[in-house]
């Protein structure tokens, strides 16, 4: 589902293909970035990790600043 097709918009011939799996490494990793950032590589029980784990910075400052006022 990765693979680019550019068309001529007045003809519609083929005018190039860029198949994914022949693309260069980094290409392959910046186009397979999209499913990791939204958690949708493993289905709904990924999303709601990555929301969960989203709110761990938050929770770690809050703490931080708690031990620290009570210090």
């Amino acid at each position: 589902g990765r693979n680019r097709m550019f068309l001529d918009p007045y003809t519609g011939r083929v005018l190039r293909t860029d198949r994914f799996e022949e693309q260069p490494a980094s290409v392959r990793f910046a186009g397979n970035m999209g499913p990791w950032h939204f958690g949708s590589w493993g289905g709904r029980a990924t999303q709601w990790l990555w929301f969960v784990a989203g709110f761990a910075p938050a929770f770690l400052f809050a703490t931080g600043a708690w031990m620290w006022w009570r210090r």
